[in-house]
C-alpha cells in the first residue's frame, strides 16, 4: 500500500496529523499504520462508517440526552484496538450540544474513551484508554452511536477497614473511608451517622462540602453494643439530587449466590433465588427472620419467613409477569438487632405493566358529580351529597380499570378520621368493590390506594 503524507491518510483520516517534520517521523507513522493493518482489526476497504454520540449529564434520569444536558468542550479519543501503544489516537472535542463524531472509518474494532483529565467529581462510564468502550464496525453498519452519560446524582462510597463478617467486642476500633463525588455540583450537604446499638452514637451534618470530598471516621464499639455497627452517609447537591451509601458490620454474612448476574429472563418466567448465610457466633436461640423483596412493587412481590439458627442457605422463587428492571433484595435479621442484606438486579424482557385506573364514588350515585386529578394523573369521580348524618353508614364503590386481565388487587381505603380498610381480590374479574363506613361527624378526605399484583399502583 502506498502512503502519501502530503494528503489525508486513507486508512485513518485525521486532521490533527499535519505535515511530517522529518524522514524519521515518516517512517514511524508508516510503521504504526502498517501494524494496524497487519493486525487484522482494521481493514483497508472502501467502506466508510461513522462513530458518533454525545456526552451529557442525565439530570432527569431519563437515560437519554435532553435539551441543555450536553457537556461542551470535552475531548473524546478513538483508535483501532490493534494499534500499538505509540499509535496516535484521533480526537474530537464535544460541541455546544455535547456531540462528537469520527468519520470515514473502515470496518474493524475501535477503542473510544474520554480524556482522563476530567473535572473533579465527574462520574463517567469510561475515563481513560484502559476503560475504553470497544466499538465494532462491520460491512452492514454505516453509523454507530455511542454516548458518555454523566451521573448527576452525588456518588457516595463507604469503605470499611474490615472486609467480611466480624464479631464486635467492646472497645474495638473500626475506621471508615468516606468519599463523595458529583458530576454537576461543586458542593454538597453531607449527613452521616454511626451506631452500634449502644451509647456511643455518632452523627454529623456539614453544609457546603467541596467536591470531591474524602474523610476517614473512626468508631470505638460501645460497652453496651448490640453486635452490629451501622454506618450511613448521604449527600444532597445544589440541584437537590441525593445519593447515599451504607455499610454494616456484624457476625452475619449474606450473599445471593443464584442466579448469577447479569440476570436476564422473559416475562412469564419464574426465577429461583438462593442466598448463603453465615454467622460467626452460635446465632440467636430463636433463629433468623428472612425477608425477600422481588422489586416489582406488586402487593405480592415480597415474602417473609423464619429459619433456625445454623441455617446456611435460604431460598425463594418469584414469577415475573411483566417486563422491566427489578432490584431483588434479601434481608436477614435477628432479635438482637443484627441484620444484613444483599441485592441483585433482574432484567425482564417483555411489555411493562400498565398501572390500573380507579374511580371512587359514593352510593347512591344520583348526587352531583365532581372531578379532580390526583398526583398520578388519574381522574377520580366523587359523588358528593349535600350533607350526611353522623352515625349514618356511607357506602363507597371502587371501580378498577386495568388493561391487564390477569392481575388481582389490593385496595386500601383511608376514611379521613383515622379509620382505614384493606381488601384483597382473589380473581381478576373483581373490578367493582363495595365498601361501607360509619362516620361520627366532621369533614373528611377519603383516599384510595390500589396496587395490582404486577407492581402497578395508583392513589387518589
Amino acid at each position: 500500500m502506498k502512503l502519501n503524507f502530503n494528503k489525508r491518510d486513507p486508512v485513518m483520516p485525521d486532521t490533527n496529523l499535519g505535515p511530517p517534520k522529518t524522514r524519521r517521523r515518516n517512517k514511524t507513522l508508516a510503521r504504526a499504520i502498517s501494524l494496524a493493518l497487519l493486525a487484522g482489526s482494521v481493514h483497508a476497504s472502501a467502506w466508510a462508517a461513522t462513530i458518533e454520540g454525545s456526552k451529557f449529564v442525565d439530570n432527569n434520569n431519563s437515560g437519554v440526552k435532553d435539551a441543555n444536558e450536553g457537556v461542551a468542550g470535552d475531548t473524546i479519543y478513538m483508535k483501532p484496538v490493534s494499534a500499538p501503544s505509540f499509535f496516535r489516537p484521533r480526537r474530537d472535542v464535544t460541541d455546544e450540544n455535547g456531540d462528537f463524531g469520527f468519520y470515514g472509518l473502515p470496518t474493524g474494532d475501535y477503542k473510544v474513551w474520554e480524556a482522563s483529565n476530567q473535572p473533579s467529581g465527574v462520574q463517567t462510564l469510561s475515563s481513560s484508554e484502559q476503560d475504553a468502550k470497544i466499538i465494532t464496525i462491520d460491512d452492514s453498519e454505516q453509523a454507530v452511536s455511542l454516548d458518555f452519560e454523566l451521573n448527576p446524582y452525588p456518588v457516595v462510597k463507604i469503605v470499611s477497614s474490615v472486609d467480611g463478617p466480624v464479631v464486635l467486642n467492646a472497645g474495638d476500633s473500626f475506621t471508615f473511608d468516606i468519599s463523595v463525588q458529583d458530576a454537576d455540583s461543586e458542593t454538597v450537604n453531607l449527613y452521616w451517622s454511626i451506631w452500634d446499638g449502644g451509647q456511643n452514637y455518632q452523627y454529623g451534618h456539614t453544609e457546603g462540602v467541596g467536591i470531591p470530598y474524602s474523610q476517614q471516621i473512626t468508631h470505638e464499639v460501645s460497652s453496651d453494643h448490640r453486635g452490629m455497627l451501622y454506618v450511613y452517609v448521604s449527600a444532597r447537591d445544589e440541584q437537590r439530587h441525593g445519593g447515599y451509601d451504607n455499610i454494616s458490620l456484624s457476625s452475619l454474612a449474606l450473599k445471593l449466590t443464584s442466579p448469577s448476574e447479569p440476570v436476564e429472563i422473559a416475562a412469564g418466567e419464574t426465577l429461583n433465588f438462593t442466598a448463603s448465610l453465615e454467622d460467626l457466633t452460635d446465632g440467636p436461640s430463636d433463629g433468623y427472620f428472612i425477608y425477600w423483596s422481588f422489586g416489582t412493587r406488586g402487593w405480592n412481590s415480597w415474602s417473609n419467613s423464619k429459619v433456625q439458627a445454623g441455617t446456611s442457605e435460604v431460598t425463594a422463587s418469584y414469577l415475573y409477569e411483566t417486563g422491566g428492571s427489578f432490584p431483588v433484595r434479601v434481608y436477614v435479621s435477628d432479635n438482637q438487632g443484627r441484620w444484613v442484606m444483599d441485592t441483585i438486579n433482574v432484567e425482564v424482557e417483555g411489555e411493562p405493566n400498565t398501572p390500573p385506573k380507579v374511580a371512587v364514588s359514593l352510593q347512591p350515585d344520583e348526587q352531583e358529580k365532581q372531578a379532580r386529578n390526583t398526583r398520578s394523573g388519574v381522574e377520580i369521580e366523587v359523588d358528593s351529597p349535600e350533607s350526611l348524618t353522623a352515625g349514618e353508614q356511607v357506602n363507597f364503590k371502587v371501580n378498577i380499570d386495568d388493561p391487564d386481565t390477569t392481575n388481582t388487587y389490593r385496595i386500601s381505603v383511608g376514611f379521613g378520621d383515622g379509620g382505614w380498610q384493606q381488601i384483597e381480590t382473589t380473581s381478576p374479574e373483581e373490578r367493582e368493590i363495595d365498601i361501607s363506613y360509619t362516620y361520627s361527624g366532621g369533614d373528611f378526605t377519603v383516599w384510595v390506594y390500589v396496587q395490582d399484583s404486577a407492581g402497578g399502583y395508583v392513589n387518589g
